[in-house]
């Protein structure tokens, strides 16, 4: 009788720990899913903005999803007079923003918005 307890209790331990780790799984895969929508959501409402400038004007424009960069003279630590990039956000979404800005969304060479 003993014996036969051991072995389910055994098994009831090895179904909980699967089942944990199933959880687990899923959380992770979740918040990777959540990650990514808040992302296309900000790049959705997103814009080129003004990050290079030369004695004629910008002469590059980059794509900045909404929240990622501040526009306007009057913010402090903006070292243009068109506005600031928010570093925590792009942080954040680094790895996302990169695979945006190198294959959906390029960057403007020729000094014009591209959008």
């Amino acid at each position: 009788m003993n014996r036969h307890l051991q072995e389910n209790t055994d098994a009831g331990w090895r179904r909980n720990l699967t089942s944990a780790v199933r959880n687990v799984l899923f959380l992770i895969c979740l918040l990777i899913i959540l990650y990514v929508i808040v992302y296309i959501g900000f790049s959705m409402r997103g814009k080129y903005v003004p990050v290079a400038f030369d004695l004629r004007g910008i002469i590059l424009y980059e794509w900045a999803p909404r929240s990622f960069y501040q526009e306007g003279p009057h913010l402090a630590g903006s070292n243009n007079e068109y506005g600031k990039w928010n570093f925590s956000t792009r942080k954040i979404f680094y790895p996302l923003w990169y695979v945006d800005i190198h294959y959906f969304h390029k960057d403007s060479y020729d000094g014009k918005s591209p959008g």
